[in-house]
């Protein structure tokens, strides 16, 4: 093993490379290229930052410091391995061979929750003379990365996979391994010149480093995001791909570099920080400036900080650094004890894991402390519009919700906070109560502990704190969502009895009996005579903390069984049903099989009704729930129903905690919900949605558009189609201000309201099921309808409110095409190969093309659907774009050659009457030409276009019949034949600036032609009759000078006729002058 140490603190790389181990069969010698993280508390959050996928991890301890020591210092490490890793293995070599035994820590840590399959356990020893373990540790070293398997792959570029695939022995392109070499030697010259410079490339210098490779097959965007990869999960490089404020747009080279700059933020003097926090004036002064991260790059310089949890945004001038809370929490929990006399209710949430995940608390104190402040400022604003209600006695607690019983709930307001926090928790004191959140320990496993003390008997809190767990797991800690190897939950969660605290209900099976048997409240086999009511319980699953209206059953017309199915989408379906005798939409957030499974005598029923405690009184559902659910301590069982019901309880408070604080016209408003249905009641749009309309006018209408196999215009009518462009806009954008995410905006998401250009809302956007809150930092969750979704989101990174505006540039296209994003591709695996290569949906189909006469909203679509979320257009720059008077009226921009036009006339074609054809005149001599194009239909390479015609340059031009008359910069009018041929003309005394033909009878060819001159004069003609000849083919008319017109030397720029008034008016200098068009006539 030869190793070259890279400096810094902690942090090494190595060059390893074994020959071939006699034992195993010959396979080529494997190179290594190692990292050696050491250990410590401040050390092992750093280089949670160095964990890579596909990665083979060797955890070196003391046999001499048994399971304890094994727990203390191993432990961290294979957590940290399991939750930021994938495609990896590890081995544990275990040094001194006398203190414990193999099967012991395998038995204690194999198939264990939390924990990732280790490869094998390796005892060493360097006092022996022959090394006794060093070649046993070769051996499964080598024979361990052998067997590593990279996973199935969607991709299907340069080095993508079908299958799971070796990691070693792969097919890998040799431009992969050119550009390795390349950046290992941009390092080291980086690292020896002086000054040093920073070890990061960008974009372009990367992009020049892929040039510089002979015959490289690194060529799409797919390509090089599969460099990337391979050299990030090869220890070349670390990047971060996820289109925050440029950070994706460079590429650290060297670890210990990256390393110190980290180190410095997170082990920073404890004069520059106040309880955690510091101000953004010393980061960029103290520790920027002296970082050598690079000139220009601060603000990448704190999406690194950020993207690592170096540190969290406060507000803009103030950022939090989590190794730098304070270590020691309070002295005293505020816990309030469980007292008749107290003054006090407690409310008390147990989250049970199957294990501690690294960087959760400072992830989830840091995101508390944040909306905490934000929650604060919007409370201090609403409190003199909002009251709160009057203390309450205990009784409330254990009797039905008051909550039930109101029609309308302000919500969760709180005010005058005291936020006191520490690396591990938070306590919160304001006007009406306290908030505690802190670790605890539940059996033999880690939790979370919350608990909330009211005076008001109102623990809307919860919802709030709830809320940040559950995102928290969804958005970081997915692997926590399902159940582990031992086939329980990984995560656990319980209610105490605020009574008497003993007694654990499972949260899940308070919900069932809630929902799916009707159960208004639960007795606790502690003290059976008294009751508690569940929505009490369970604040946050019955939205207490939301301002929202519980549905009167009496005036709600719906049952699943019946009632009209509207559409089903990922997480509800909707139906037809009715409110106070007014048609609304309901969107159930459940299986429909639950709710149709129930006894008849609920399908109606919903908390909130006066009677809804009476309504059931009789039934052995009721009586059910005045019996002990679950009073066991820890209940690790969870049924397929209990599931089903969370999830629907899940997925109805994430759309309606959105949908209840939005009100704006382009955006579908809440009526009410009814949590025993897990459903709410919403405006219906009359005309369904916008996808099924597209459908519709594409299949009828598409016939009789087409015109030489193009269709021209767009599908919907051109000021409908702006109309809808112009409303989801300012919908989504009215979101963004709202600091909420769509990630779902699709066709099928927009309903109409009318079809009427006058109208003044034709559309409303619907669907919040996956929105997203956004973060300080952008968020991460569920991937959109395909076609639709980003590329960043589908790739499982970040993203911010960008990525609603690539979703607004494929809604555009399917608006104007009526044609869904990716329409010919037959499979997923086709759409995902498209959208990460960046091929982009065209307007160019298999029969016809599409004209869409639209270019301003075309060339928004493309800015919209642009791969770089930092490349696209923001909300204002989309709004003012579309508020500009040219982009409604363009509808085409042809280019000519390079000389200027110079004269324009709309004509008809010889084969019809209407004005059809636009004649265009440029240059001048020999470089004269014209174009002859047809208004409608024309397309750039259409038509009789740029055709030469030398002569003087022409300035203006009129049609007399199926000829064609010109006047020329030279005195000259010249007569173009029904072929576009030079027949002859006539001159004039001054530069010919404009004509105008007054046909006399309703004849063409019977006339006055007038001609504006340079000289202020205005010449009339006559157009007699063409006679015949003795072979009766008709001769060339005979024009004859009737009259000049004389007014001041000025030159007589325009001649517009109001036949309606028998009247010319010219323009001449700076005057208008008006003439009798009739007496000319008879002249």
């Amino acid at each position: 093993m030869d190793s070259e140490a890279r400096g810094g603190p902690g942090t090494s790389e190595f060059k390893l490379m074994f020959q071939i181990v006699e034992s195993v069969p010959d396979q080529g010698e494997v190179h290594f290229s190692m990292w050696d993280l050491k250990g410590g508390e401040l050390d092992t959050i750093i280089h949670q930052s160095f964990l890579t996928p596909r990665t083979l991890y060797l955890l070196v301890w003391d046999l001499r410091d048994g399971l304890r020591g094994f727990n203390q210092k191993l432990k961290p490490w294979l957590l940290n391995i399991q939750s930021r890793t994938t495609e990896s293995a590890t081995i544990i070599v275990s040094t001194h061979l006398d203190k414990a035994e193999n099967v012991e820590i395998i038995n204690k840590y194999s198939g264990r929750d939390g924990f990732p399959d280790i490869a094998d356990i390796v005892e060493v020893t360097a006092t022996s003379p022959d090394g006794e373990g060093i070649e046993e540790l070769r051996r499964v070293i080598y024979q361990t990365s052998l067997e590593m398997k990279i996973k199935k792959r969607w991709t299907t570029g340069a080095a993508a996979a079908k299958r799971d695939t070796p990691l070693i022995g792969r097919m890998v392109p040799s431009s992969f391994i050119a550009l390795q070499q390349i950046i290992d030697i941009e390092r080291v010259h980086r690292k020896q010149s002086t000054p040093s410079r920073p070890q990061v490339l960008e974009d372009a210098e990367l992009m020049h480093h892929m040039k510089t490779i002979p015959y490289s097959k690194i060529e799409t965007q797919e390509d090089i995001n599969e460099a990337i990869e391979f050299l990030s999960t090869s220890g070349t490089l670390v990047h971060f791909n996820d289109h925050l404020h440029g950070l994706t747009s460079l590429y650290f080279i060297d670890p210990v570099w990256m390393y110190n700059i980290l180190i410095n933020v997170a082990d920073v003097n404890s004069s520059f920080v106040k309880e955690g926090r510091i101000p953004r004036t010393i980061l960029e002064q103290k520790l920027f400036r002296n970082s050598g991260f690079g000139k220009g790059r601060f603000e990448e310089y704190l999406q690194l900080l950020q993207r690592l949890d170096i540190v969290q945004q406060i507000s803009k001038e103030e950022f939090l650094i989590p190794s730098r809370l304070p270590k020691n929490k309070p002295g005293r929990d505020f816990l309030i004890s469980h007292t008749e006399d107290s003054l006090y209710q407690v409310l008390e949430r147990h989250y049970r894991l199957a294990y501690d995940p690294p960087g959760f608390w400072s992830r989830l104190v840091s995101r508390v402390y944040v909306f905490l402040k934000l929650l604060d400022e919007e409370g201090s604003k609403g409190t003199k519009a909002r009251k709160r209600p009057e203390k309450r006695v205990r009784s409330e607690i254990t009797g039905m919700s008051s909550r039930l019983s109101q029609s309308m709930q302000a919500g969760l307001m709180l005010t005058h906070t005291n936020i006191t926090y520490w690396q591990t928790g938070v306590i919160v004191q304001h006007a009406s109560g306290e908030i505690l959140l802190k670790p605890a320990t539940f059996e033999d496993r880690p939790g979370i502990l919350v608990q909330i003390q009211c005076q008001v008997g109102e623990f809307t809190a919860m919802g709030f704190i709830v809320d940040q767990i559950e995102h928290l797991i969804h958005d970081w800690y997915p692997g926590l969502i399902y159940s582990g190897i031992t086939g329980k939950p990984l995560v656990e969660r319980f209610v105490p009895c605020p009574v008497c605290s003993i007694t654990k209900f499972s949260v899940s099976k308070l919900a069932l009996n809630a929902t799916l048997k009707f159960t208004d409240e639960v007795k606790c086999p502690n003290h059976p005579e008294e009751g508690v009511a569940i929505p009490n319980l369970l604040p946050d699953l019955f939205l207490m903390d939301l301002p929202v209206r519980i549905l009167d059953k009496k005036e709600f017309e719906f049952d699943p069984r019946v009632s009209k199915s509207l559409g089903r989408g990922g997480f509800g379906e909707v139906f037809k049903g009715k409110y106070r005798q007014e048609d609304v939409a309901v969107k159930v957030l459940a299986k429909t099989e639950i709710l149709i499974g129930r006894p008849e005598s609920g399908v109606h029923s919903s908390f909130g009704e006066e009677d809804s405690k009476t309504s059931s009184s009789s039934s052995s559902q009721r009586d059910s729930g005045h019996q002990s659910i679950s009073p066991m301590p820890y209940d690790e069982s969870i049924a397929p129903e209990e599931m089903l019901v969370m999830e629907g309880f899940s997925n109805l408070r994430s759309e309606v905690a959105t949908m209840c604080k939005l009100r704006h016209p382009c955006i579908i408003q809440l009526i009410g919900i009814s949590i025993q249905n897990f459903c709410f009641a919403m405006e219906l749009a009359p005309l369904g949605d916008l996808a099924n309309l597209l459908y519709q006018e594409s299949e009828s209408r598409r016939k009789s558009f087409v015109r030489n196999e193009k269709v021209y215009g767009t599908i919907l009518d051109r000021v409908l189609t702006f109309k809808i462009a112009m409303q989801v806009a300012r919908g989504v954008s009215y979101l963004h201000n709202k600091r909420i995410i769509y990630s779902d905006l699709k066709t099928d998401n927009v309903l109409l309201y009318s079809l009427d250009v006058d109208a003044n809302v034709n559309i409303k956007l619907t669907d919040y099921g996956i929105a997203r809150t956004m973060d300080l930092q952008g968020a991460k969750g569920r991937a959109g309808p395909l076609g639709f979704c980003a590329p960043e989101i589908l790739r499982g990174r970040m993203f911010t409110e960008q990525a609603d505006w690539y979703s607004y540039g494929m809604l555009l296209y399917h608006v104007m095409s009526g044609k869904w994003p990716y329409d010919h591709l037959k499979t997923k695996m086709d759409i995902h190969s498209a959208v990460n290569a960046g091929t982009k949906p065209t307007f160019q189909f298999r029969d016809y093309a599409i004209v869409t006469m639209f270019p301003c909203l075309e060339r928004l679509m493309k800015t919209c659907w642009n791969d770089n979320p930092l490349q696209r257009l923001s909300r204002d720059d989309i709004i003012k774009a579309m508020k500009n008077g040219s982009f409604t009226c363009l509808e085409k921009v042809i280019s000519l050659n390079s000389d200027e036009i110079s004269c324009a006339h709309l004509g008809s074609d010889e084969n019809n009457e209407n004005s059809d054809y636009l004649w265009l005149w440029t240059g001048e001599g020999a470089n004269r030409r014209f174009a002859k194009i047809h208004v409608k239909f024309f397309t750039e390479g259409d038509g009789e276009t740029e055709v030469s015609s030398s002569g003087s340059r022409a300035n203006c031009m009129v049609q007399v019949g199926d000829c064609h008359l010109v006047g020329t910069e030279n005195n000259h009018i010249q007569i173009f034949g029904p072929q576009a041929v030079d027949q002859h003309g006539f001159n004039l005394d001054a530069e010919v600036l404009s004509l105008c033909y007054l046909p006399v009878e309703d004849k063409d060819t019977h006339g006055l032609l007038f001609a504006g001159l340079a000289d202020g004069h205005v010449v009339i003609w006559r157009n007699n009759p063409a006679a015949t000849n003795c072979s009766n083919r008709q001769q060339e008319p005979v024009w004859s000078r009737v009259k000049t017109l004389t007014f001041e030397n000025k030159r007589c720029n325009l001649l517009e006729p109001v036949p309606e008034r028998d009247e010319l008016w010219i323009a001449c200098g700076n005057k208008l002058r008006i003439i009798s068009t009739e007496v000319h006539s008879k002249v």
